[in-house]
C-alpha cells in the first residue's frame, strides 16, 4: 500500500504532467487584423504617363490557377487603370503562399498583344500576404 507523501508526490507529478503536455498540444490560436492587403505593380511609359492595359492577370507559377482583379472588383479596377496600378495578388490568394512563399508571373495585354511578363515572389504568413519581390514600377517603351 502506498503512503500518502507518496499518493501525493504522484498525483502532483501527473497533474503537471497532464498540465504541461495538454498546453503542449494545444493549436496555436492567431488572431488576424481585418485589413485586406493587394500587391500592385505601376506600368508608366517613358514619359511616366500611366499604361492602360486592355487586360492583364497573375498566374500562380505552380498550380497554373489564375487571378484577375476585374473578375472580383470591377470598379476597383478600372480606378486603378487610370493610373496605371495594377493588382498582382491580394489576401484573396494568400494560399498561393501557404508555406511563406509563391512565385507568380503578371502579364499585361494591349490589342491581344502580351507588352507585360513578369515574374514576382510573393511572402505571406498565415493572416496575410507580405512582399512583392520583383519590380514594382515596369517602363513601357511605346
Amino acid at each position: 500500500m502506498l503512503s500518502n507523501r507518496i499518493k501525493y508526490r504522484l498525483i502532483t507529478f501527473t497533474s503537471f504532467f497532464v498540465l504541461i503536455f495538454g498546453f503542449a498540444c494545444q493549436e496555436e490560436s492567431v488572431n488576424c487584423t481585418m485589413e485586406w492587403r493587394a500587391l500592385s505593380v505601376k506600368i508608366v511609359d517613358s514619359s511616366d504617363n500611366p499604361v492602360i492595359l486592355d487586360d492583364y492577370y497573375t498566374t500562380n507559377n505552380i498550380t497554373g490557377e489564375v487571378f484577375r482583379m476585374k473578375d472580383i472588383d470591377p470598379y476597383i479596377d478600372s480606378v486603378n487603370k487610370l493610373s496605371g496600378e495594377y493588382l498582382v495578388i491580394t489576401d484573396s490568394q494568400k494560399e498561393w503562399a501557404k508555406t511563406g512563399y509563391c512565385k507568380v508571373t503578371f502579364k499585361g495585354l494591349i490589342n491581344n498583344k502580351e507588352i507585360v511578363s513578369e515574374e514576382y515572389g510573393v511572402t505571406a504568413n498565415v493572416c496575410h500576404i507580405g512582399d512583392l519581390i520583383g519590380r514594382t514600377t515596369i517602363v513601357i517603351d511605346r
